[in-house]
């Protein structure tokens, strides 16, 4: 039989509890100061359990609000006294008088919850603590939150770590929001246990991961967040069961597989987002049945495949972006059953065939965006009834026909961008009932007749383009009453009247004549871009009057006269491009003044005097580039404090003196280019640990320097020519730089063996080590750079065999290993060199009989052989060959090949010379011009033949037409290129079929090319080549 206390020991062991409890607050009260003990109520030995209850629950937060920051606990002064049930703030009570909810979102609080003693709570069925700054984990534990809660929001505030598995022992939760936090890790499967939840909120914390299946067991939910997370995986199936849901937002993730069809039983769904993720495939049809839908967004996937007919049966949708995907086919006219549509984003897409009619029908309609697509056909007249438009984006796509007069019934219009199309026709009169429109784009069409009068009744308009039309006539003097002005094309007379311009854009046309001096009235403008035009004639001083002005970019002009002092009052200036044109004078000391200046450009003109000291007042500066110039005297010592500099390039100038010691102290420059000056002194010292380096060039100076001390590793470097400068040995640190495309240190005095090293620096494309006093064997170690295409080592007391480990660089171009002390036989690995252009081996100490292996020369007028076999069957692309001063033996070949070559049509006779189309007895078709004759003789021609050879015979690039020889043939000088059977790009845009057949795709890889080629040739040769001649006729 268990024992019982008597009744008095029961009343003794209640009497010593309660005293206990009023010690305790007692000693709880005395300790803070910022609590009132005189609020503490006396216990009788009666005291109920519940008053008890009510002490623990005092004794609990305002123990965590004294541990929390000081200006929170101000927030929470009405928290005093033993009962939290008296109005204190924030806190609602049951009727029995114990705390049931904590309601402190947006109060300013800040701390943890480490210090909330949740057991002391144990009828806490609300914690919203949503947008504070509480921080640190979230202390849930086994046990000490009551399973009763029903709503816990922790949202908006800076919680980090893991999501506890624990929640899922919360199971009467109805809403749970975790979200704006930086918590990450998976979502825990516990969260199955939540059968009760009818909101989930997890978006912008760093969760990773999938979403669990298990979210397909809360049947009850209505909305679920998940948004701008980094989850991955697909979308689970179970999805399909979560019946209630009302919204469903999971963009800004990492999901990938595609759409479940699944997601088509979520008939009550409301808002569905799963935009910005790496969903593929097709857009599910059972999508018809999310009938009570009003807002789809799919936009920025991977989603193929056709919009789905089924769209047209989601009537209540509102929004609807499907942009920034890979749908194609044309637009389902069921769409335009949605008449509560009041956006609709089908941009950036591959969506062909035209605009269908019933787009007209969308009578909400508020933003259209079909920009950037594959539609063709004319802009339907129905657009009209589109009487709530406010965006109409059109660009970008294959629409012909006029523009509709229909257009000018959208009076809402606030954007109209048509451009880039194949619009023809005038532009309607129709226009000058669009007054609220702000922009009017219409370049890059076929647009024909004078532009209207009408476009000057557009008054809110500030960005007009009309150019790259057929417009004619005058630019209309109305056109000056566009006062809000602020993106123009062609430069009308009354450009100063424009003085709310900000943005004034004329670049890459034919404008001729000056800059006016009426520019300087626009005030308001940030960037003014003239570049690539004809414009000639001094800056105008008025310039300095744009306060304003950001971007100031009249390059590639024919602009002359010095740079105005007034420049330096453009203080806001970021970017100023002067480069290109025929400015003369110095450099004015004024540029100092632009202090925000990021990017200063004034390369390739005739400035002359020194660089100013004031230029080191620009701090922010990145890149500095004035090459080209006739810049004189020494680098001032002020640059050391542009320590943000990036590019740095002041090569083809006359600059004398040292370079200053502090270049690269700051450990960011990139790219370094002094070359063709008349520097002295000492290699920097801080060029050594400038690992960011990119790209160097200090050759044809004067400077001194070991290359064994002065330079380091540079994991970043592609790029460095040192030629005509240096001593000491090669390093052989230079394997270690691993980004290394271009090594050139001919013509200086470099001593001892190329390091075996060299050889793990295996993106090296070019290795020039000429005319140096280089001894000892070639290392084997050479032929692991396999994407060398030229190698010269010639000039040096090299000596042993040719490595037949060489025989593995089959992308050789220029072979040299002339002036050497190499001997032994020419190894029989030459045959794999089959794109090789030019081969020197002369004076050295070969011996033997030349290998038959060597191939086929075809086309050679001047060669230097000893010896030659009688085929060269694998090297048809050779042009030149030197093995002369060796011990060489065998028979000459036979060169007769052009003396009986079939020359046919000609192609092409421009400018001083004449090309034909030559069939070689090999059956082999080549391209060969013959130079004309001029009225100057025969001097004339060779300085011509010589030039061309001499800018040709080193260009190696996949963008030009390869030269493969010249010869002479009485007294005529001849140059052999490849044959380009194509014809030229004037003989596909003369023709109607083939131009059809020339896509933009085809069109912008021709630009691309021969933008790649001229960068090569401008950049990249050895000497910087200037074609003078691009034209359809030319370019094949």
């Amino acid at each position: 039989m268990a024992l019982q206390y008597p009744s008095s020991y029961s009343s003794l062991h209640r009497l010593i509890t309660i005293l206990c409890f009023i010690f305790l607050n007692f000693l709880f009260y005395s300790s803070s100061p910022s609590l009132q003990v005189s609020s503490i109520s006396t216990f009788s030995p009666t005291t109920s359990p519940l008053i008890v209850q009510q002490g623990k629950e005092a004794l609990a937060l305002l123990t965590w609000k004294s541990n929390l920051h000081i200006q929170s606990q101000s927030f929470l002064s009405s928290w005093f006294g033993a009962s939290p049930c008296s109005h204190w703030f924030g806190v609602t009570c049951h009727k029995s008088r114990s705390v049931s909810g904590l309601n402190l979102q947006s109060c300013g609080l800040k701390g943890t919850l480490h210090n909330l003693n949740f057991l002391s709570l144990p009828n806490l069925l609300t914690l919203d603590l949503y947008n504070n700054s509480f921080y640190g984990t979230i202390p849930i534990h086994n046990g000490n939150l009551s399973k009763m809660m029903t709503i816990l929001d922790l949202g908006s505030n800076y919680f980090i770590g893991l999501i506890p598995h624990q929640v899922g022992l919360l199971t009467s939760l109805i809403s749970l929001t975790l979200a704006s936090n930086h918590l990450r890790g998976s979502i825990p499967p516990t969260i199955r246990n939540l059968r009760n939840l009818t909101t989930f909120n997890l978006y912008e914390n760093e969760l990773f991961g999938s979403i669990p299946h298990e979210v397909g067991l809360l049947r009850f939910l209505n909305d679920l967040a998940l948004y701008t997370n980094n989850l991955s995986g697909p979308i689970p199936p179970s999805i399909g069961n979560l019946r209630n849901l009302t919204t469903l937002y999971l963009y800004g993730n990492k999901l990938s597989g595609s759409i479940p069809h699944e997601i088509g039983l979520l008939r009550s769904l409301n808002d569905l987002d799963l935009s910005t993720n790496n969903l593929n495939g097709p857009i599910p049809p059972s999508i018809r049945n999310l009938r009570n839908l009003t807002m789809l967004y799919l936009y920025g996937n991977k989603l193929f495949g056709s919009i789905p007919h089924e769209i047209g049966l989601l009537r209540y949708l509102n929004d609807l972006e499907l942009s920034t995907n890979n749908l194609s086919c044309p637009i389902p006219p069921s769409i335009g059953n949605l008449r509560n549509l009041t956006m609709l984003y089908l941009h950036r897409n591959k969506l062909s065939g035209s605009i269908p009619h019933e787009i007209g029908l969308l009578r909400s309609l508020n933003d259209l965006a079909l920009c950037t697509n594959n539609l063709s056909g004319p802009i339907p007249p129905s657009i009209g009834n589109l009487r709530n438009l406010t965006t109409l984006y059109l660009y970008g796509n294959k629409l012909s026909g006029s523009i509709p007069r229909e257009i000018g019934l959208l009076r809402s219009l606030n954007d109209l961008d048509l451009s880039t199309n194949n619009l023809s026709g005038p532009i309607p009169p129709s226009i000058r009932n669009l007054r609220n429109l702000t922009t009017l784009y219409l370049h890059r069409n076929k647009l024909s007749s004078s532009i209207p009068h009408e476009i000057g009744l557009l008054r809110s308009l500030n960005g007009l383009a009309l150019c790259t039309d057929n417009l004619s006539g005058p630019i209309l003097p109305s056109i000056g009453n566009l006062r809000n002005l602020t993106t123009f094309g062609p430069i009308p007379p009354s450009i100063g009247n424009l003085r709310n311009l900000t943005t004034l854009y004329l670049f890459e046309n034919k404008l001729s004549g000056s800059i006016p001096q009426e520019v300087g009235l626009l005030r308001s403008l940030n960037d003014l871009a003239l570049y690539t035009n004809n414009l000639s004639g001094p800056i105008p001083p008025s310039i300095g009057n744009l306060r304003n002005l950001t971007t100031l970019y009249p390059y590639e002009n024919k602009l002359s006269s010095s740079i105005p002092q007034e420049i330096g009052l453009l203080i806001s200036l970021n970017n100023l491009a002067l480069s290109t044109n025929n400015l003369s004078g110095p450099i004015s000391t004024s540029i100092g003044n632009l202090k925000n200046l990021t990017t200063l450009y004034l390369y390739e003109n005739k400035l002359s005097g020194s660089i100013p000291h004031s230029i080191g007042n620009l701090r922010n500066l990145t890149k500095l580039v004035l090459f080209d110039n006739k810049i004189n005297g020494s680098i001032p010592p002020e640059m050391r404090h542009l320590t943000h500099l990036k590019s740095l390039h002041l090569s083809e100038n006359n600059l004398t003196g040292q370079l200053p010691k502090e270049i690269c102290l700051s450990g960011v420059l990139e790219n370094f280019t002094t070359q063709g000056n008349s520097l002295t002194g000492s290699i920097l010292k801080t060029l050594r640990n400038c690992t960011s380096l990119f790209r160097v060039r200090l050759e044809r100076n004067q400077l001194v320097g070991n290359i064994a001390e002065d330079f380091g590793i540079y994991p970043n470097l592609r790029y460095i020519d040192l030629s005509y400068n240096l001593y000491g040995e090669l390093s052989h640190k230079w394997g270690q730089c691993n980004s290394l495309t271009s090594l050139k240190l001919s013509n200086n005095n470099i001593s001892g063996m190329i390091p075996h090293q060299l050889g793990e620096a295996t993106k090296l494309e070019q290795l020039d080590i000429s005319s140096n006093h280089l001894i000892g064997e070639i290392p084997r170690e050479l032929g692991m750079l396999k994407s060398l295409f030229n190698l010269v080592l010639g000039n040096n007391k090299l000596s042993g065999n040719i490595p037949l480990e060489l025989g593995n660089l089959s992308n050789l171009v220029h072979l040299n290993l002339a002036s050497n002390h190499l001997s032994g036989p020419i190894p029989q690995q030459v045959r794999n060199f089959g794109k090789l252009l030019s081969l020197n081996l002369s004076k050295n100490k070969f011996g033997g009989s030349i290998p038959i292996e060597i191939g086929n020369v075809i086309t050679l007028e001047n060669l230097d052989l000893c010896t030659i076999p009688l085929t060269f069957d694998d090297l048809q692309a050779l042009t030149s060959i030197d093995i002369s001063y060796n011990k060489l033996e065998g028979p000459l070949p036979n060169l007769k090949a052009f003396q009986d070559a079939l020359f046919e049509a000609l192609r092409n006779n421009k400018g001083y010379g004449t090309v034909y189309k030559a069939e070689l007895p090999t059956g082999r078709v080549v391209a060969v011009k013959k130079l004309h004759p001029t009225q100057d003789g025969e001097m004339t021609n060779l300085k011509a033949f010589k030039s061309e050879i001499q800018a040709l015979v080193d260009i190696r690039h996949r963008n030009i037409v390869k030269l493969y020889g010249f010869f002479s043939c009485s007294e005529n000088p001849f140059l052999v290129y490849e044959f380009m059977d194509k014809g030229s790009l004037r003989n596909i845009l003369s023709n109607k079929q083939e131009v059809i057949e020339f896509d933009w795709i085809l069109r912008l890889n021709v630009v691309k090319g021969m933008a790649e080629a001229l960068s090569y040739m401008h950049h990249d040769c050895s000497i910087p080549l200037v074609h003078r001649d691009i034209s359809s006729n030319n370019i094949c």
